[in-house]
């Protein structure tokens, strides 16, 4: 396969992804579930390109209920962005700098906030323990 058909191929599975967990009630754990393990069987396909990989992790990350579990993800999926970084100058394709960008920007907010919800868990678990 070439590396336009590969992309396409990772591209579609992500999108369905994306589309079953947007049309998935938040109080429907079958589903977010479902779109757990197919984000997971994604990321375990060998031929995943890097790029869909750090997609795939960033979407996962949205969905775990587990916030150290995501937080561990997220640090992998920082990682593989900053070696995807290395390799391509910014300025050599607009197209590769746009989704580096949209990468980064994600990978920030998810970083932001997760560390709201780590310390709001930290809060509820300080005000248990003095009660």
């Amino acid at each position: 396969m070439d590396s336009d058909t590969i992309n396409r191929t990772f591209t579609k599975a992500y999108n369905d992804i994306v589309k079953a967990y947007d049309a998935a009630d938040e109080t429907n754990q079958v589903a977010l579930r479902q779109c757990i393990a197919q984000a997971r069987a994604l990321l375990a396909e060998h031929a995943i390109p890097r790029y869909h990989s750090i997609k795939t992790q960033l979407l996962l990350v949205s969905m775990l209920p587990d916030v150290d579990e995501a937080a561990a993800l997220l640090r992998d999926a920082d990682i593989m962005f900053r070696v995807l970084c290395t390799q391509h100058r910014k300025g050599e394709d607009a197209e590769i700098d746009e989704g580096l960008d949209e990468l980064s920007a994600a990978i920030e907010d998810l970083r932001t906030k997760l560390h709201a919800e780590q310390a709001g868990e930290a809060e509820e678990s300080e005000e248990g323990s003095t009660n």
